[in-house]
């Protein structure tokens, strides 16, 4: 049987296998003039490097057997690879919601004019007009012109409950167009659920479709931030003032010269106050460079300088 072996190994190996194998085979022979039990465990031996010659043959002959790979559906990632983009890869002005359930039209005699959506659709504010054209900012839950309440905000529409019916009113005029476009042309997937426990991985944004957004070398911390950054609108009396951002690690914000309790009321000079502004901050993030936040702290309003 050893001999058999040998025969095969010859057939299927190189030079450099065949006295490899004779040499094995060579005192696989030693062994079986012993006792019973070293020539058993020599048969086991045997048969073991018969079936490896025997996949060594079919390897050769047909090629390894591959499985075929998953497929994998691409997500957009909400965050940003560091170093690679600026604060406007926050999309601060503009990213298409996911799908929701059909909703009818509403009736209201309201208008749309603005979001500031996060990726939580019960934390964000809309700006609404009402029969008199008079815009303010509200919040969910707050009860709108015609006692309909907001329920939801989303970037490009929100949800209003109007008595027992729950109604979709989108943006109005030609941000509702342009809102509605890239949709139509290129459907952005779902997005996963946030992994970070309750810290957002993207800004909120302002409602208005799809800001081509600024790509500028990143601090280290200017990056974690983003990484790690849940951006909660502040209001006073009715009216977007500001952002504020909560993060999982409060050093974060100190590397930056910041505080949990700050307010980000302008960038640049730009008041953070209205979808309106979307323009004149996008200009501004483009440049790079340094940008100037004002911030409120301890109800005082102070510069601070953040480098991109």
């Amino acid at each position: 049987m050893a001999q058999r072996l040998q025969n095969a190994g010859c057939a299927r190996s190189g030079k450099g296998r065949n006295r490899s194998m004779s040499k094995v085979l060579d005192r696989m022979q030693a062994i079986t003039d012993g006792p019973a039990l070293a020539r058993t465990a020599v048969a086991v031996l045997a048969a073991l490097c018969v079936a490896q010659v025997v996949r060594i043959a079919l390897l050769a002959l047909i090629g390894p057997t591959l499985p075929l790979p998953a497929t994998a559906t691409r997500t957009v990632d909400a965050g940003t690879t560091a170093g690679t983009a600026a604060i406007a890869d926050w999309n601060l002005f503009g990213a298409a919601s996911t799908a929701q359930p059909a909703l009818a039209a509403s009736s209201l005699a309201l208008t749309l004019r603005g979001t500031f959506a996060t990726a939580a659709p019960g934390d964000g504010l809309a700006f609404i007009a009402g029969a008199d054209g008079r815009e303010r900012s509200f919040a969910v839950g707050d009860t709108l012109p015609g006692d309909a309440v907001l329920e939801a905000v989303y970037v490009d529409y929100v949800v209003v409950r109007n008595g027992a019916q729950r109604e979709r009113l989108p943006l109005s005029g030609r941000q509702l167009e342009r809102a509605e476009q890239p949709a139509a042309n290129n459907p952005v997937p779902s997005a996963p659920a946030d992994p970070s426990g309750g810290f957002l991985s993207a800004m909120p944004v302002f409602g208005g479709p799809d800001l081509a957004t600024a790509r500028a070398a990143l601090t280290p911390a200017v990056a974690a931030l983003m990484d790690d950054a849940n951006i909660l609108p502040v209001s006073e009396n009715g009216r977007l003032i500001g952002i504020r951002l909560r993060v999982s690690d409060p050093a974060l914000l100190e590397r930056l010269g910041l505080r949990g309790d700050d307010v980000i009321t302008a960038v640049n000079g730009i008041p953070l106050d209205g979808p309106e502004r979307r323009a004149d901050l996008e200009t501004a993030l483009r440049a790079g460079g340094v940008v100037t936040l004002n911030v409120r702290r301890d109800g005082t309003d102070r510069p601070v300088s953040v480098g991109l």
